[in-house]
């Protein structure tokens, strides 16, 4: 995939998630803010997709309860959604792990539902991001 003319988008969720915590990324995303797309997770594509991963989660035994809602409560299952209206490429540092039951990770539900994702690393190789 051709990287060079993405518009790399934030979702909504996942910066108020970011900004929650006084950290090294919060402050990074503050100071450039202005180089990336903010996109909303309320609309209704994304809020029938978002339903849809939760039935499936709710009714997989795999998971435990906990992770269940954990995974329901944060901005990772919103992220999925879109990806899964918009056919967005999702960017995780996360693995996919087929037999996880403690958490529910991006990359089983990117599996689960034919969601495009890329490692972080491959994806700063591609855009060719690098940090003095």
């Amino acid at each position: 995939m051709n990287y060079a003319k993405v518009s790399i988008i934030f979702l909504d969720q996942v910066k108020d998630e970011i900004y929650r915590n006084e950290d090294q990324l919060s402050i990074w995303l503050k100071e450039n803010e202005d180089h990336f797309v903010t996109k909303e997770a309320g609309d209704s594509s994304v809020i029938s997709c978002y339903s849809d991963i939760i039935t499936s989660i709710k009714e997989n035994t795999q998971y435990k309860e906990t992770a269940k809602d954990e995974f329901a409560s944060i901005a990772d299952s919103w992220l999925c959604a879109y990806g899964m209206a918009y056919g967005d490429v999702l960017v995780t540092n996360e693995k996919f792990e087929p037999a996880i039951r403690r958490r529910i990770k991006i990359p089983n539900i990117c599996h689960e539902f034919n969601i495009d994702y890329i490692g972080l690393l491959e994806f700063m190789r591609e855009l060719d991001i690098r940090f003095d």
